[in-house]
């Protein structure tokens, strides 16, 4: 398995007009030019989940799972089969779970039916020495107030979801389309703690996607797993962003502690020996062949100035 930093292909992707912070522009750069789906349908399923809190990660890593969920039957008759064969359980797959005998048996099917998905998995991994992309110590104070937030967000945790709330309006504002009905679901984490943590982070999220989305949206909603009926729908699609997101924080950990602590930039490396699991992962998120496509973006640490983005290519 080889990282690379290379960019081809064709995308659906629309660039944002008025980009909030620099990084937005490189992001739309490197969305621009790979090869992703149109997501027209008349409804859109966003689901977010996140790695690399465990103390050996260098990378936190933020996946955005984008569906059109009118073009993704097949996943639905597939994903049910495996829980059939697999799981019957009700048991939630994840990364975190995948030392269960059961979950680990289920991997390799589970991402085959999630490749059936008509959509697009992104997965940013930012490096844990770069505090600040969206605040900072001087303006944090003054945008709290001007977001007319509720609840008592400390300097990281009000950093922290700057971050993803940017990066879900900005995924939203670039892939949805007029008239779409757009319905964001997150895994239930700190930013969704209780009432008041979630509807800051629902108006964050509706303020920032009306800024990059200058096309009208049918509905915006904002949901936590939390809202699954039984039949494990949502936690199965909020299961292969968590799957993306443990991996790529365990492969580019790997990658910049073999390379002086970063990620290397604009070559080609052999990925170090992984675990089991996150070998599996490595294997899908290179499998650029499917219908879902999983793109992956890096923030790190720069030789001069802040950071540098750039895309974080597997093969």
């Amino acid at each position: 398995m080889r990282v690379n930093d290379i960019l081809v292909g064709q995308s659906s992707w629309r660039s944002p007009s008025e980009p909030l912070y620099p990084w937005v522009n490189t992001i739309s750069r490197i969305l621009s030019v790979q090869d992703l789906p149109e997501l027209g349908g008349e409804v859109l399923y966003v689901v977010s989940d996140y790695g690399g809190n465990h103390q050996k990660s260098k990378y936190l890593t933020t996946s955005i799972l984008l569906m059109d969920l009118g073009n993704s039957s097949e996943w639905e008759l597939k994903r049910r089969d495996v829980r059939e064969s697999h799981l019957r359980d009700g048991r939630r797959m994840s990364f975190k779970g995948l030392n269960d005998v059961h979950r680990r048996r289920a991997l390799v099917p589970f991402l085959k039916a999630a490749d059936s998905i008509h959509g697009i998995c992104v997965t940013i991994a930012v490096h844990k020495s770069i505090r600040f992309l969206c605040t900072d110590k001087e303006n944090w104070p003054s945008l709290m107030p001007s977001l007319k937030l509720q609840a008592r967000w400390s300097n990281g945790a009000f950093e922290n979801a700057m971050r993803l709330v940017h990066f879900v309006s900005l995924l939203v504002g670039g892939f949805s389309r007029k008239g779409q009905e757009v319905y964001w679901i997150s895994d239930q984490d700190d930013f969704f703690a209780n009432r008041i943590f979630s509807e800051d982070v629902a108006a964050m999220v509706s303020r920032f996607t009306s800024h990059y989305a200058k096309h009208p949206l049918a509905k915006l909603g904002v949901g936590t797993t939390d809202l699954d009926e039984g039949d494990r729908l949502e936690e199965d699609l909020a299961a292969i962003p968590d799957l993306a997101a443990g991996a790529v924080s365990d492969i580019a950990t790997a990658i910049a502690n073999a390379s002086g602590g970063r990620l290397p930039d604009g070559i080609a490396i052999e990925v170090p020996k992984l675990s089991g699991k996150a070998e599996l992962l490595t294997d899908w998120l290179a499998d650029h062949g499917q219908r879902l496509k999983r793109p992956i973006i890096s923030f790190d640490r720069a030789e001069k100035g802040a950071f540098r983005v750039s895309r974080f290519g597997l093969s």
